[in-house]
């Protein structure tokens, strides 16, 4: 009979340390997904900005198989796509949105984009939204609210206010070759200097949150 009790003691003593180790890896385990699916959402969120952010409107129209096509037009045809959708205020940049930055986030997920106002002072600043997904019916992640988790990437953009097409910063002459009268011709006007332009633009922070 004391044998018994020692036994049962034993088996107890057991289950208890089982079941203390069985949590502490429970816990440390799901402490590990949750830390990798933030890094996950959170390189989503940047590969999806550098690649719009490299990719211009004229090269997006003129892959074969996109509908991109009018989206971008000129003059803002050389501007990158992250640039355009920063440039216009919603709902004038949803069509792009939906035709670039909808189709590369998984349709698990919601995501939203935000540019930065600087405020009057150091500090003042706000993020004013620019989409959120979850309410806009078209869009493919319609309805995915943030529930678990949300991470984010900032990207500084360039946009362009005015761009303007950049012309021949050279003009020159040409002879015809008449040795008789040395005669030349001018081909164009303008002085031999440059005449190249840039435009007007305005550098802003854009941040893409992807959530689930």
């Amino acid at each position: 009979m004391k044998g018994m009790i020692i036994s049962i003691d034993a088996i107890t003593a057991l289950s208890i340390v089982v079941l203390v180790f069985s949590m502490f890896y429970l816990t440390v385990a799901a402490t590990n997904t949750h830390v990798a699916a933030l890094k996950y959402a959170h390189l989503m969120a940047a590969d999806t900005l550098t690649q719009i952010d490299t990719v211009t409107c004229a090269e997006a129209e003129s892959a074969s198989g996109n509908d991109i096509s009018g989206i971008c037009q000129s003059p803002w045809d050389q501007s990158s796509l992250l640039s355009e959708i920063a440039r216009r205020n919603y709902p004038n940049n949803e069509g792009l949105i939906l035709k670039t930055i909808d189709r590369m986030i998984p349709d698990q997920y919601g995501y939203s984009i935000e540019v930065y106002t600087p405020g009057p002072a150091p500090g003042t600043g706000s993020w004013a939204s620019y989409f959120n997904s979850s309410g806009v019916s078209p869009s493919l992640h319609y309805g995915v609210n943030e529930y678990k988790l949300m991470a984010s990437a900032e990207k500084v953009v360039a946009i362009d206010i005015e761009p303007w097409s950049a012309v021949n910063p050279y003009c020159y002459f040409s002879c015809t070759g008449d040795a008789d009268n040395n005669k030349c011709a001018y081909p164009c006007t303008e002085d031999i200097v440059s005449t190249l332009n840039i435009g007007s633009h305005k550098v802003a922070l854009v941040r893409l949150s992807v959530y689930i």
